[in-house]
């Protein structure tokens, strides 16, 4: 992937650009502090329903709690035992634009 140059641009772009990641970041904030409400409220669900060992039916809500089996593909013994075959199916990507937002 080609790097592209860094240049100074006028005030005026600067300081648009400044105002939209401010923004930008601001949001993250608020979605971080959200986020972590939100897991809070998930856990006081969970004590419920683990304090009354069955599942939780309301009027308006329906809290379930189950387990589930996960299965998975372990790509890094495939390519230990069958290194040919895996480089067979590998794929070319192509390659997209990145674009990273940091305070500096």
């Amino acid at each position: 992937m080609s790097k592209k140059l860094e240049k100074n641009v006028s005030t005026r772009t600067a300081n648009r650009v400044d105002k939209i990641a401010d923004a930008r970041q601001e949001l993250k904030v608020q979605i971080a502090e959200l986020e972590a409400k939100v897991k809070e409220l998930d856990d006081k669900l969970k004590t419920e329903v683990a304090k009354n060992g069955a599942n939780i039916l309301t009027d308006r809500w329906s809290v379930c709690s189950s387990t589930t089996m996960r299965g998975g593909f372990d790509s890094t013994k495939f390519k230990a035992e069958h290194p040919k075959l895996y480089e067979e199916y590998q794929k070319e990507k192509e390659e997209v634009p990145v674009y990273r937002v940091t305070p500096r």
